[in-house]
Order: C-alpha cells, then structure tokens, then sequence
C-alpha cells in the first residue's frame, strides 16, 4: 500500500511535466515548420491542448451518467460494437484515400521478405542500401516481423500467383481492431460495465488505431499480443488452482510473441512482477505463480528467436560479431533529440566484434555525459520527453501522404492525443484519492511509469508508444 501511494503520487507529478513539456515541445516544433507568426502557432496549439481538456472533461461527465446507467451492460455492449464498426468503416476509407510512402525499417522489411520468398535466404539484403547489408544482423529484433512477413508473402504467392502485399496489412489491421476488443474486456475486468464503455471511447480517440492500419512495423504488430497477455494477466487474479496458471503461462506466452516483436512489452512483464511481490502472499504462492510466468516467458522468447534464425538461416558466428549491444541506444539516446543517430550508428558498426562495440559504447556514453554535465542532461531529458510525447499523429506523416499529413487530421490527431493524456492524468489523481479503489489497475499505471523512464533511457520517438494503446484507454 505504501509503496502504491508514493509511487501514484511521485507519477502524478511527473506526469503532469511530461504534459506540459509535450504542448512546449509542440508549438516549438510548430514554429520550425509553420509559415506563420510564432503567436500564430501558439494560439493555434494552446487552442488544441484546451479542446484535448475539454474533451478529457467531457468523457469524464459521460462516465458518471453511464455509471447511473439503468443497464450498464447494455450500454458497454453497444459502445463496443459502434466504436469496432466505425474503426473498421475509417481504416478501410484511409486504406484506400491514402498513399503510404514506405521508408527506412519497414521498406528493409518488405524487401527482405519478397527476397526470402522468391530467391532464398542467400539473397537477404539484395536491394538495401549499402549501409544496411548486414541490417539483420545488426537488428535482431526485427527477425520475428521479417519470418511473419516473409510468411504472409508466402501464402500470397499460392494464393494469387504473385506478391501483392495485402495480407500483411490485412493482419496488421485484424490486429488493431482485435486489439481494441481485448481492451474493452480489460475495462470490463477492471471497472464493470459501468465505467468500461468510457474506456471503449478512450480507445476510438487513439487515433493510431486508424492512421497506421497500413503501416504494418513492429509497433502495430506487436499491439494484439501485449493487449492479450494484458487481459490474461488481469483475467488470472480472479482465479484460483490450476486454471490461474494456466492464465498465467498464456499471458507469459503471449507477450513472449510481443517482445519479439517489439522489445518494448517487456515493461509490462516487468510491471507484473512488481505488482505480484506487492499483492501476492503467501511467499510460496508468490514465488509459484513468479516461476510459471517468467520461466514461460523466457522459453518462449528463446524458442522464437531460434526458429527465426533457423528460418532466416543466418550465420552464427556473423550474427555475434555484427549485432549492436543494448547500450548503443542508450548511448545513442543520450544527446540530440534522443532519437536515430547515424553518426552513432556508424561509430558502432566500425567495431568488430560485440565485446568490442559494447567497449567503445559505453566509453562514447561516458564522454557524451561528462560533456554536457548535470544541467546539461536535465535539459536533454525534458527536450527528449517533449519529442517523445509531443506529436498527437505518431508521426504519421513520415510514413502516409494525403489526408494523414494534412493540418485537419493533425488538429484531430492532437485534440484527441492530449484528451487521453489529460484524462490519464486525472486518473492518477483519483488513485492518489482512492488507493484501495485504484489497486486493481496499478500494474498499468507502474507499466505506464516503466514506459516514462524507458523513453528517457533509451532510443526512443512517439510511436514507441502505440503497443502501449490499452494503458491510454484502461488507466
């Protein structure tokens, strides 16, 4: 309990900073890119952080009339239903409005795959640019998309003849759209169907749901298995004897598959974790369901890179010398705006070996601390949380051109970007209010501070956020 209190309280905080910097943060950037007056821009994005407060009001009386509801369920059944429907109806309208441009990660995997089909796994990295020859071997994380992909390419192969690259955006959009239902049932576990259907409308307003449907990267993909381990994870708690582990080691399973994916859903396992040692006694019943749970998950993570690699048949011994470290993005986030660096990325490549890259990492590290020194790292951490928080599109417009790029749907984009964020906030505040209340739902909020500190230390953008659309919606 105590531990639940300090940490509700210190978020609540904190989370308010990353608030105000991300409005900062956008009207700054706005002004760089706008041909307009600066007090322009500022009128224009304080305009769109107040209608995001009044929106996040609005929901907020919305839910007290629905908890008065003479029939909750029906009212949660409904709003389930209408928000899928109109998802489904905007992802086929952008689908076929929009143009996407594909570029940088997601072009490597397409590229990748259609080699691996059509040619073999000789062929690999045919086609990519000559700095990124060896890219699965520098970025493991990206085998899993690659091998699904690659898969989905196949079967539209024997199915049409050709490849037309359908299916993988067909996948990608199930999995949104079965991601969004997960999350009502979540709301529905956590509050009843009383404050659930407010919970369905949070997840409309995340507005990725729709503009990414096409735009099938680790970060949409990855969303249906962690929005599934989520709802297992919370589905297990009101169960007993066999069948709460049998929860359990579905939840680990499942998110093994996202972290694979996506290295990001490991927050979550790690929130779990915390919130077990907080809540489960006695030590026995804690260290049973503990075990269950991380030892599926790391048989299923190692299981899945193995059968990746054996699929994509690469070379051992390459794969060891040319794979970057985990601290090259922490090094690599440690200056600028936090994000991709190709300086940094050359500098790492240059060194053979992965003992040798991780050496020269850590010492590139230490020097970019100790040239900016304390005030200097503080200036970097609020600049970097108000580039990873501040763009209510996801950066859309790097990936889509037409209407997604457009000022009406960035207007939309933010409105709603920054109701959720303000509503968020204000479900710390009840949980500092209310901690008995709030219980239930505090492996969210701790995954919600997990996911703060790791956009800090880590190489990071906004879209880092998108697997994470259940906490925007449940919290």
């Amino acid at each position: 309990m105590v531990f639940r209190k300090i940490t509700d309280r210190i978020y609540l905080a904190v989370f308010a900073l990353v608030i105000i910097v991300a409005v900062w943060g956008a009207w700054d950037h706005a002004v760089g890119l706008a041909n307009f007056h600066p007090a322009v821009v500022a009128l224009g994005i304080l305009s769109c952080a107040a209608g995001g407060a009044v929106l996040a009001y609005g929901l907020y009386i919305l839910q007290k009339r629905i908890e008065k509801s003479s029939d909750p369920e029906t009212v949660f059944r409904r709003t389930m239903i209408g928000g899928l429907i109109f998802i489904l109806v905007a992802q086929i309208v952008l689908i076929y409005i929009c143009d996407v441009d594909k570029l940088h990660d997601l072009s490597y995997i397409e590229t990748a795959a259609k080699n691996l089909v059509t040619q073999g796994s000789a062929h690999l990295h045919e086609g990519l640019p000559e700095h990124h020859r060896s890219y699965f071997y520098v970025y493991p994380n990206n085998h899993t998309l690659l091998v699904m992909v690659s898969g989905l390419y196949k079967l539209e192969l024997l199915l049409f003849g050709e490849i037309k690259g359908i299916l993988p955006i067909f996948v990608n959009t199930l999995g949104l759209d079965l991601s969004f239902v997960i999350t009502c049932l979540c709301a529905k576990l956590l509050y009843g169907s009383q404050k659930a259907a407010v919970c369905c409308i949070r997840a409309v307003l995340f507005t990725p749901l729709i503009s990414y449907a096409v735009i099938y990267y680790t970060d949409t993909m990855a969303m249906p298995w962690l929005t599934g381990a989520v709802y297992l994870w919370l589905r297990q708690r009101n169960e007993q004897g066999k069948k709460r582990f049998i929860l359990l080691a579905l939840s680990a399973l499942l998110l093994s598959v996202g972290f694979r994916i996506k290295s990001t859903p490991i927050i979550f396992a790690a929130a779990a974790v915390i919130d077990s040692v907080i809540t489960v006694r006695p030590i026995k019943k804690l260290a049973a369901q503990l075990g269950v749970f991380l030892a599926v998950f790391a048989a299923g993570a190692m299981l899945i890179s193995f059968v990746c690699t054996q699929v994509l048949d690469l070379d051992k011994d390459e794969l060891e010398a040319k794979r970057f470290p985990p601290v090259h993005w922490v090094m690599m986030s440690a200056d600028g705006n936090g994000g991709y660096n190709p300086e940094d990325f050359y500098y790492t490549k240059s060194f053979t070996g992965y003992e040798a890259k991780a050496n020269a990492d850590m010492k590139r590290l230490d020097h970019k601390l100790h040239e900016q020194g304390a005030m200097g790292i503080a200036e970097h951490f609020a600049f970097k949380l108000s580039y990873s928080w501040r763009d209510g599109a996801f950066m859309i417009g790097h990936y889509m051109k037409g209407f997604l790029k457009s000022r009406v749907w960035y207007s939309i984009a933010f409105i709603t970007w920054y109701a959720l964020m303000f509503f968020t906030l204000q479900r710390f505040f009840i949980a500092c209010k209310n901690e008995e209340a709030a219980k239930s739902s505090f492996v969210l909020r701790l995954t919600l501070m997990g996911l703060t500190l790791f956009l800090l230390i880590w190489e990071a953008r906004i879209r880092y956020l998108i697997s994470f659309m259940c906490l925007f919606a449940l919290i």
